[in-house]
């Protein structure tokens, strides 16, 4: 058995700890990288596409701005926005993945042709995630 930081507090805990004692934050060695785009600045009236880790929000990207974030560990991670419905309002879009520890991907976003929330990996030949697919990902509607 090891000892690690925690992430949140820097306490020393067992690396086995599912998480923290003194403050609850999750352990884990595998950090998840995103580097997130938000949606293209010629959809008018596109909002921010907030980002949850496990249901807890862990950051927004605004229309056409670039975010990084590093999270302490794998779990679902959810990206919701508020998506430009023509003639009549909005309508909340959703899509979540389950991501691995160790992850890095650069992602960006953009509103579909039927209005839904499109998340495109950046480094991988295959295009729309969920469509094709995406390595390490895995798909959680």
């Amino acid at each position: 058995m090891g000892l690690t930081n925690c992430p949140e507090c820097s306490r020393e805990v067992s690396d086995r700890a599912a998480s923290c004692p003194q403050c609850g934050s999750p352990i884990t060695a595998e950090s998840v990288t995103l580097t997130l785009t938000g949606i293209p600045r010629r959809i008018l009236g596109a909002k921010p596409v907030h980002v949850y880790l496990n249901g807890s929000k862990v950051g927004s990207v605004g229309k056409a701005e670039e975010l990084t974030l590093t999270l302490p560990s794998g779990g679902n991670v959810e990206f919701v926005t508020q998506a430009p419905i023509f003639p009549v309002g909005r309508l909340e879009k959703r899509v979540s993945f389950n991501v691995p520890g160790g992850t890095e991907a650069n992602l960006s976003f953009d509103i579909g042709p039927l209005g839904g929330l499109n998340v495109v990996d950046r480094n991988a030949d295959s295009g729309v995630m969920g469509v094709m697919g995406f390595v390490g990902f895995g798909m959680d509607l």
